[in-house]
C-alpha cells in the first residue's frame, strides 16, 4: 500500500502514540486486572 509521505508520517505518529499510551496504561494498572484496555496489543 502507497501512502503520501505526510499521511504515512501521521499514521507513524499515531501508532506511537497508542504505543506510549498502552505502555503508559500498563505501568499504571499493572496490579489491577479488570481495568478496561482502550489500546490492546
Amino acid at each position: 500500500m502507497f501512502l503520501p509521505k505526510p499521511f504515512s508520517r501521521s499514521i507513524d505518529f499515531e501508532t506511537n502514540m497508542q504505543r506510549i499510551a498502552h505502555a503508559l496504561a500498563m505501568c499504571l494498572n499493572n496490579d489491577d486486572e479488570d481495568n478496561i484496555n482502550l489500546f490492546p496489543p
